[in-house]
């Protein structure tokens, strides 16, 4: 009899954990994009979007319409934060997003990160925020610390005295090393050494030049072994994180602007004069020619992220420590 209602409890809680995450496996992704002449933010279903024909129905929804004055890049973190290059405001933003199935939302007011003129900004997985400054030509930092105190005041990572920074523009950052392009002269593409954990540390290995081919390069964004960075018209290209050979990846956009990783194999591209936001497939090892996918038409497009829903939310821990104790029993029952 004990051997009975052992075996049948687990079948029971096996049955409960397996529905549990299949469930929790279902994604909803979602491809944030900024129009900074109509200053708004938009967002879309990707997967909505990818089954529509030809984009008949708008599948574009609001999510920041018109409180900003020139939105440019933007960033997410791993809390949902949605970050804001707001160039004509001189500042940079973060927006706590609620991401769920039925969509996303801007839950309170948003934060102010740093004040500087810049259309670039990016953020790591610790919460750490960079972004350039064309005009004062230096990268500059926001530590994680700094975002959960309100301390606005950015520090300087990098300048033109001190690394190849020349009219920065796009920039992108992990754990370890931030990227940025410069959009005039010298080195097209540079990685620098992130400060870890306090931001008066400077970095003791100096930037090296990644990529360069290009007078002016514009985004930069990365994959786990790809850099690509777009050219101020008509190219996108691509080389290792660790320099190298420098690939074509499309010659036939228009005026390209920020890219994005989804994570999970996808590049998406804003085009700006073509008013489109298109994809290719980045989870390349060496960089070739892709072709590139029309995800939506939108007008004007520069900034690009992905959100998408937590892949486990529903699988809950306890539900998987019950399932090691009734395996266990059944053991010793057995």
């Amino acid at each position: 009899m004990r051997r009975f209602t052992a075996i049948t409890t687990w079948i029971a809680i096996s049955t409960c954990l397996f529905a549990n995450f299949a469930d929790a496996k279902k994604l909803k992704r979602y491809l944030i994009a900024s129009q900074p002449t109509l200053k708004a933010i938009k967002y879309l279903d990707i997967d909505e979007a990818a089954t529509s024909v030809d984009n008949v129905d708008d599948p574009w929804r609001p999510l920041i319409p018109g409180s900003l004055s020139y939105p440019g890049a933007l960033a997410t973190d791993q809390r949902n934060g949605l970050y804001v290059a707001d160039r004509d405001s001189a500042t940079v933003y973060r927006f706590q997003l609620e991401v769920s199935e039925s969509g996303l939302r801007v839950i309170g007011d948003p934060q102010t990160i740093a004040n500087g003129e810049t259309s670039w900004v990016s953020a790591d997985d610790s919460g750490n925020v960079f972004f350039t400054d064309e005009t004062r030509q230096e990268i500059l930092g926001v530590s994680a610390q700094q975002v959960r105190d309100g301390d606005a005041t950015p520090y300087v990572l990098f300048n033109s005295s001190t690394a190849p920074v020349n009219n920065p523009a796009g920039i992108v950052s992990d754990n370890f090393h931030v990227h940025w392009a410069n959009s005039d002269m010298s080195a097209t593409v540079v990685k620098g050494v992130q400060p870890h954990g306090d931001k008066n540390l400077a970095p003791t290995i100096p930037p090296s030049v990644v990529a360069k081919n290009s007078n002016k390069a514009v985004g930069v964004c990365e994959t786990p072994t790809m850099l690509y960075y777009t050219g101020e018209t008509t190219f996108i290209w691509g080389v290792n994180k660790n320099g190298g050979n420098i690939g074509t990846i499309s010659d036939k956009v228009s005026q390209p602007k920020q890219c994005a990783y989804d994570g999970d194999g996808t590049v998406f591209l804003a085009d700006f004069e073509a008013s489109k936001i298109f994809s290719f497939a980045g989870n390349m090892r060496t960089p070739q020619t892709a072709a590139l996918s029309k995800v939506a038409d939108i007008s004007m497009p520069f900034g690009v992220a992905v959100v998408s829903t937590q892949p486990y939310s529903s699988f809950s821990p306890n539900l998987s420590i019950v399932f090691v104790v009734l395996s266990a029993l059944l053991s010793y029952f057995l």
